[in-house]
């Protein structure tokens, strides 16, 4: 998973360092590390730079009040200071700002050098860039086998009404589960893709990762397959406590397929850098998921400000419904009744008056469209996020 500034705190990387602001930026990615002792020009920092200072001038209130702001602008992860030198303590504007601004400021210990400090957060950042080209490397070991099946099926890819498509599942904690769990719920994965489909063939390896390539039964097509995917994930991560990735793409020919392969992994890369716990991303998709993203690293308080939602899942899990999964296939089908009754199957009565129940509980319009997106954004935000 990439490095974020939270992770720095969460695994006491630096000792004593202490986040004094921007507590809801917290999960900005940090790919690079850069001290700049001098702040005079901060709108110089790169997209996801943790920028480490001594605080030089900076009780100057003139000439950095803009400072947070300029580097939230440039996309820089964060600021690290270190008192000591130039500054008995960071000044509080700074603090206010970061606050303001969602933008993390880091305390650093006086006695760390600055060097040290740089040195344990590449060594990070080097793990993780090793990590993914370790992992693109089994995803690319599957590429030929999963060729050959496909064109041994004969996958009918002149046909125009076809839908062919690549899934590329990869299980991100290995680590703290058992590996035969693991497995099961991969063979989940490929029970469940392969009920979608006419045809499915598929390489699977020993890492918790696989491939499968789909020809989906008809014209139901890739957003419902993959939006009820979606939720067979967030099923996996809170039953059997495996999260996935999935990455998805079009096929258009074999010749093509290595393109989708690199895709579907740009895709599970993605996903990693916005910090999901767990997720799919299909690459038609793939703007959307990041500004979803920075949604949720912005406001890592969406879902619990969420009453409404709040209250289906203490409900959920207290008498043992299926309230939020109700209202997930009511808001895909566009409220359509018959549609949604039919995906759930039940009769669209029994529908009805859940969705009445949930109304009464909540007090949902569902005729109001912002009611809809915004109760659309925290279910998301929940199957994508939430431990």
């Amino acid at each position: 998973m990439s490095l974020t500034i939270q992770q720095i705190l969460d695994r006491d990387l630096i000792k004593d360092v202490k986040l004094l602001g921007g507590a809801n930026g917290a999960e900005s990615i940090v790919a690079w590390v850069n001290v700049m002792e001098i702040l005079d020009h901060p709108e110089t920092a790169k997209k996801n730079e943790l920028l480490i200072t001594t605080g030089f001038e900076m009780l100057n209130y003139q000439k950095h009040q803009d400072l947070i702001r300029q580097l939230k602008s440039s996309g820089a992860a964060g600021l690290a200071i270190q008192p000591g030198l130039y500054i008995d303590s960071i000044p509080e504007y700074i603090i206010e700002s970061a606050n303001q601004c969602n933008f993390p400021v880091l305390e650093l210990p006086a006695n760390y050098s600055l060097s040290e400090f740089v040195h344990i957060l590449m060594n990070e950042v080097t793990q993780n860039h090793e990590h993914f080209s370790k992992e693109f490397q089994c995803f690319n070991s599957m590429f030929l086998p999963l060729k050959d099946k496909i064109i041994r099926e004969d996958f009918h890819f002149k046909d125009e009404s076809a839908q062919i498509y690549l899934f590329c599942v990869s299980a991100r904690n290995t680590f703290s589960v058992d590996s035969k769990q693991v497995h099961l719920c991969v063979e989940k994965i490929r029970s469940y893709l392969s009920v979608q489909s006419a045809k499915c063939v598929y390489e699977i390896n020993d890492n918790g990762q696989a491939a499968f390539c789909l020809s989906l039964v008809s014209q139901r097509d890739l957003p419902a397959v993959a939006y009820d995917f979606q939720i067979q994930l967030t099923f996996l991560s809170e039953q059997e406590g495996v999260n996935f990735y999935a990455g998805i793409d079009r096929v258009s020919s074999p010749d093509y397929l290595h393109l989708s392969f690199e895709h579907s992994f740009n895709c599970i890369s993605l996903l990693d850098d916005i910090a999901a716990k767990r997720g799919v991303c299909s690459y038609d998709n793939f703007t959307f998921i990041k500004m979803f993203g920075l949604l949720y690293q912005n406001n890592r308080s969406f879902v619990l400000d969420n009453q409404a939602l709040q209250i289906l899942l203490n409900h959920d899990r207290v008498n043992g419904t299926n309230y939020v999964h109700t209202i997930r296939t009511y808001l895909a089908e566009n409220c359509n009744v018959s549609h949604a009754a039919q995906r759930l199957f039940i009769h669209r009565h029994t529908l009805m008056n859940r969705i009445q129940a949930i109304t009464d509980m909540c007090g949902l319009n569902f005729n109001d469209y912002y009611t809809r997106i915004y109760m659309s954004m925290a279910l998301l935000i929940h199957d994508y996020f939430a431990v």
